[in-house]
């Protein structure tokens, strides 16, 4: 419990004094460098110990963020509403708007069902763990895909239902990742969107103006690596940290190779088969580490 609330402690510190200026980068990254010294000699199970690393990750992200964006929020009052607002809004193309303060229903069920699927999801991998066989490692694999989508959109869920009542709207956090018609269309517009336009605002965009928007993509790929990875690292090990860094990587690569073969000009059904094979053939990568992490 000691090491959680001055992870906390170090990640709101983090955000508090993160800005502009030089003193206040020096201030952030002062805190962020203590949260990731936490997490790396924190004690615990691999899960615990992942999810200070995590923490310790997320601050980075919303440090960079804060440091180096050049466009305005919205305006709050309240320090802590606007460290909430900056650890779920860290990209420009994420805005939280302002809307009548309101509980909304639609999110409510939303909710209720991501938490079903998940939970369901949960309990299918945690009764399977014994089973051998091709057959058990492919069904564990796609029970493994929803209960990342699901657990993800919970969490998320949860918090655009507290935004709600506090009168801002959250942008989605996917958008229908199925009908994606591409790899590039998938990780850049449908599959977890806060960190794909964070990876692009402080990635991709400074290389790309500086005419190397194929070296963009690829050390995008490679810093969401890093980052999984990172978390990955402490709590399991080098080997699961170095699989999803390959998984990453090996998705730059297609999404490079997509660019050449002219997946745009082909017909839907081919384009989103072609993505899912992919996306299925090298989920295994990443898939057995975070089953690692939460010992299923």
């Amino acid at each position: 419990m000691f090491f959680y609330c001055a992870q906390i402690g170090l990640f709101v510190s983090a955000m508090l004094a993160a800005g502009r200026s030089v003193i206040q980068r020096l201030c952030a990254a002062f805190f962020v460098t203590c949260a990731f010294i936490l997490a790396w000699y924190a004690p615990g199970m691999p899960l615990a110990r992942g999810l200070l690393a995590f923490m310790a990750v997320w601050s980075l992200a919303v440090v960079v963020k804060i440091a180096f964006s050049s466009e305005e929020g919205l305006s709050v009052h309240s320090p802590l509403l606007r460290v909430i607002m900056q650890v779920f809004v860290l990209p420009s193309s994420l805005r939280a708007t302002r809307v009548p303060a309101a509980l909304s229903l639609r999110g409510v069920v939303q909710l209720v069902l991501h938490l079903t699927l998940a939970g369901t999801a949960l309990l299918v991998l945690l009764h399977t763990r014994q089973l051998v066989g091709t057959t058990r490692l492919i069904g564990r694999l796609g029970v493994a895909v929803v209960f990342s989508y699901a657990g993800l959109q919970f969490f998320f869920d949860s918090a655009r239902l507290c935004f709600l009542a506090m009168g801002l709207s959250l942008d989605s956090l996917h958008r229908t990742p199925i009908a994606a018609r591409s790899l590039t269309d998938f990780w850049s517009q449908r599959w977890n969107r806060i960190v794909s336009a964070w990876l692009h605002s402080f990635v991709f965009l400074p290389l790309a103006r500086r005419g190397c928007p194929r070296l963009g993509v690829f050390c995008a790929f490679l810093a969401s690596g890093v980052l999984h990875g990172w978390w990955i690292l402490v709590a399991i090990g080098i080997s699961g940290a170095s699989t999803t860094l390959l998984f990453f990587a090996v998705q730059g690569v297609f999404v490079l190779a997509e660019h050449r073969l002219h997946i745009h000009a082909w017909p839907v059904p081919i384009a989103r088969g072609w993505t899912l094979a992919v996306l299925l053939a090298s989920s295994p990568l990443i898939v057995d580490p975070n089953l690692r992490v939460f010992g299923l």
